[in-house]
């Protein structure tokens, strides 16, 4: 996961973030993804 991050940059870290975080079994809430998105944004 972190390989493919590096790969991809910072975009992709926050991505295999969420998938991660997903997979553990903690979902998060519409805001909170959006608020991740407009971080990655700007």
């Amino acid at each position: 996961m972190l390989i493919w991050a590096k790969d991809h940059g910072h975009v992709g870290e926050i991505r295999s973030g969420l998938l991660a975080i997903q997979q553990a079994g903690i979902f998060l809430s519409d805001a909170v993804l959006q608020e991740a998105l407009q971080l990655v944004r700007e």
